[in-house]
């Protein structure tokens, strides 16, 4: 496998799992990056049972410049391994990471250069990011509206944690960031995080600002085959579970999250009643959220449906 000399300023992590009809998609929107700084793409196939390594070898070969595959013959996954920790950071060679999961895709060419200049002219800042378009092409027809990004500005940690104005695709961060962060290896491994790029990000909360551009850069997609199509109600359960253990970080320093973290769970059991037809069981927990924090609901819809959003 051929390499380029000179050292690469991004690594672009990509995992990717039977991803054949989605992973051109990927490596094209990193590749048509325009950028004056060289970038590796560090791609991990989790040993695949379709045509997803073909294509990834085809794509190494023809650019073997920018292209670092690892394709496994063992599934990390179910074998409780961490492709992250234990192949890319040890290969990594940028200064900062790039993530596009294997059915993402990147839709700006600018992307890459617009997010590192802005982190190389402001150390303080651990992350940037940006907002996301999603097209849902799973069998589950909900519309999915999250929080958008109004101006470029830094992001709190209500924002990201709580509200998921963040996806993985759309973030650029400094790799030293993770590498210093006992703590975050600790939890990956110990605590089973069901969403584990949601920890990351309060990795980087913790270590630094953040900032967020309101461009819509990347596309986030919906399949039968990720995680975002799981049971809804399974989904629900999950998230507030990592969400609890995210209070417990850092030595508590993120519990002021919990009643943030409580009122959209009554918002999320509210939509998957309604989902469900249980509507009187829907009614009973918008009142609870409304009745549990009024300012923060009217801000929150104000915030979803009539100022941030325009998916």
């Amino acid at each position: 496998m051929k390499s380029n000399d000179r050292t690469p300023l991004v690594s672009v992590f990509v995992a990717t799992y039977n991803q054949q009809t989605y992973i051109h998609d990927c490596l094209d929107g990193i590749l048509h990056q325009t950028t004056n700084f060289d970038y590796e793409i560090i791609i991990i196939d989790d040993a695949s049972t379709d045509d997803n390594p073909s294509i990834i070898r085809e794509y190494a070969n023809r650019f073997p410049d920018k292209i670092r595959p690892f394709l496994l013959n063992e599934n990390y996954y179910r074998k409780g391994k961490n492709k992250f920790f234990e192949i890319f950071l040890p290969n990594a060679r940028g200064k900062y990471v790039a993530f596009c999961e294997g059915d993402d895709f990147w839709t700006f060419d600018n992307k890459l250069q617009r997010q590192v200049d802005f982190l190389e002219s402001h150390p303080d800042y651990s992350m940037c990011c940006h907002n996301f378009s999603i097209k849902n092409e799973s069998s589950f027809r909900r519309r999915f509206k999250p929080f958008a990004i109004s101006r470029n500005s830094n992001l709190s940690a209500e924002e990201i944690i709580v509200e998921n104005m963040v996806q993985t695709a759309t973030v650029v961060a400094r790799i030293d960031k993770i590498k210093s962060d006992s703590a975050l290896k600790h939890d990956i491994y110990n605590n089973q995080f069901n969403f584990t790029d949601i920890r990351f990000f309060l990795s980087y909360i913790n270590s630094g600002k953040v900032y967020g551009f309101n461009g819509y850069w990347s596309t986030y997609r919906i399949n039968d085959n990720g995680v975002t199509s799981l049971n809804l109600k399974t989904r629900v359960f999950n998230n507030h579970q990592l969400l609890d253990k995210i209070c417990e970080c850092y030595n508590n320093k993120y519990a002021y999250l919990k009643c943030h973290i409580d009122f959209h769970k009554q918002l999320d059991f509210w939509t998957l009643s309604r989902l469900q037809r249980q509507y009187t069981k829907a009614i009973y927990h918008l009142c609870k959220a409304f009745a549990g924090n009024p300012k923060l609901f009217l801000k929150t819809y104000f915030k979803r449906y009539f100022k941030f959003n325009r998916i």
